[in-house]
């Protein structure tokens, strides 16, 4: 019986898969546990590239050229983020962190990470125009790879570089080119001239060969999209590149009726639909200037509100100062008997250059009394107050929006059949949340370097300024010119930014920070 048993177990084959498995179970549980680890690893690394993009993303909002815009940005990248890994087990915390921020001042260096500077070189903030920030290295120990002897992963860390992308918006792209000497903090510089005076293009006068001070629409159709810019409450097409715009070559004089609407004027010449529309070009809420209606017909929509020839004329005594120098006088009859909010006093002069610094650029001294003797009839009481340091006595902009709430909507000229109109009577006032029509921004460019032609040009800096007058013909009975049609002059308001101008669906400046390759 026994000896029958014994060849039977030989040749029996039942239970043979469990001795395969047992001999598979070691490579089994090794391939599992390298799965799992390298899951870990995996997901680890991912958790510190997205702290990193982030921190990146964020520091780059800062790059704004500011003398701390690098320490806000290392702030931001360290701080504004917070960022955790559930993977690693390194006994450093669940928090991830930061241990290095370089900037870089072109994309070509940033991308091959190569001439790069920290936050410790003071001088160089206006360079920062890209960021790369690298976390603190962390482990990953393996819960099962140490059965093919690794225990933990190497140091694993992550980096990402980002740039600040810029665009301008809804409004009509202009230029100037910078003062002469050196401006290494555009955005101190745009402060420290709040209030001045600015020439923003003179009629005929080109910045640089064939470049009169326009950007390109980006939107085509030459003169007419610029006219639609400088016209239009909701002008088409898309955002101008604040970073890399495009001059606009051509003097393009058919914008100026457009321009002009701004304030209440529609001449028949304008090269667009506005003067049959009330809506589509609207004039600003105070449109005050020193151009006046008479008042023996009772102005209406689409009459007597034309050209400076037709339904808008100047009055008897327009303001024509021959000094560099506030007028003088204790009655209105010393004063201008009409006056819009006029140049700073030594653009005022038809030999302006002579008594400005700068050809262009003005000093914030503009004949406040005068103004208010012509369009109040009594001296300036000095009960606005002013928020731009250094001043005596308030802006221009500062005028213009306490006039809004508190002065009349127009005022008869004494002796005369004349009005004074502050209120829009040739179209309807703007609807509410239409973007200021006297406020634009303003490119600054470096023009040692403009040529001829349509070219690309990267702006030092945006600047808000307030548009003060219409682009007329002003001269005296002497034949002496203060002003051609064609000038585009205005008043430096501050750094161009979201929302500016007050109305609260106002897209003005667009910056958004974008990842590098």
């Amino acid at each position: 019986m026994a000896k029958r048993r014994i060849p039977s177990f030989l040749t029996d084959q039942r239970g043979a898969v469990a001795v395969t498995y047992a001999l598979a179970l070691t490579g089994l549980v090794v391939i599992a546990g390298v799965g799992f680890d390298y899951g870990r690893l995996v997901a680890m690394d991912s958790e510190l590239q997205a702290a990193a993009d982030q921190a990146a993303l964020a520091g780059a909002t800062q790059l704004n050229g500011a003398s701390d815009s690098m320490t806000r940005a290392v702030t931001q990248a360290s701080n504004l983020v917070s960022n955790s890994t559930l993977q690693a087990n390194d006994n450093l915390g669940r928090t991830v962190t930061i241990s290095d921020v370089k900037f870089y001042q072109t994309r070509a260096d940033a991308e091959a990470d190569s001439n790069s500077f920290t936050a410790a070189d003071t001088t160089r903030y206006n360079d920062a125009h890209f960021i790369r920030v690298k976390t603190t290295a962390r482990k990953a120990y393996y819960a099962f790879t140490p059965i093919v002897a690794a225990f933990s992963s190497q140091n694993i860390t992550a980096a990402a570089t980002a740039g600040l992308g810029s665009a301008i918006c809804r409004k009509p792209p202009l230029f100037v080119c910078k003062p002469t000497g050196t401006i290494s903090d555009p955005a101190a510089w745009i402060e420290s001239h709040k209030g001045d005076g600015i020439l923003l293009k003179a009629k005929g006068s080109s910045w640089a060969p064939g470049n009169f001070g326009y950007l390109d629409t980006n939107i085509g159709n030459g003169a007419k999209a610029l006219s639609q810019m400088f016209a239009y409450a909701n002008p088409p097409g898309d955002c101008v590149s604040a970073d890399a715009p495009q001059t606009d070559p051509g003097q393009k004089q058919s914008v100026v009726p457009d321009f002009n609407t701004r304030f209440d004027i529609y001449e028949n010449g304008d090269n667009i639909d506005c003067y049959s529309s009330d809506s589509l070009c609207p004039p600003a809420e105070n449109s005050r200037k020193d151009i006046v209606q008479p008042t023996t017909t009772a102005p209406s929509k689409l009459k007597d509100c034309n050209s400076p020839s037709k339904g808008w004329v100047f009055s008897n005594r327009p303001y024509r100062p021959l000094t560099a120098a506030v007028m003088t006088g204790s009655t209105a009859a010393n004063f201008p008997d009409a006056m819009g909010l006029p140049r700073d006093l030594c653009h005022a002069v038809p030999s302006a250059s002579a008594s400005c610094a700068e050809d262009f650029l003005g000093n914030g001294s503009w004949d406040i009394n005068a103004y208010w003797w012509a369009n109040y009839g009594t001296a300036y009481p000095n009960n606005i107050p002013t928020a731009v340091a250094g001043r005596t006595y308030p802006t221009r902009y500062e005028i213009y929006n306490w006039e809004k709430t508190n002065a009349p909507a127009y005022r008869d000229i004494p002796s005369t059949t004349m009005r004074n109109y502050k209120a829009p009577i040739c179209r309807s006032a703007p609807t509410a949340g239409t973007p200021d029509r006297r406020v634009i921004p303003v490119a600054i460019l470096d023009c040692t370097t403009l040529g001829g032609g349509k070219q690309t040009v990267t702006p030092l800096d945006w600047m808000d300024v307030f548009l003060t007058e219409p682009s007329l013909d002003r001269s005296d009975s002497s034949g002496r010119s203060f002003t051609s049609a064609g000038d585009f002059y205005g008043e430096v308001i501050g750094r161009t930014g979201q929302g500016t101008g007050g109305a609260a669906n106002q897209t003005v400046r667009r910056d958004k920070p974008y990842l590098v390759n």
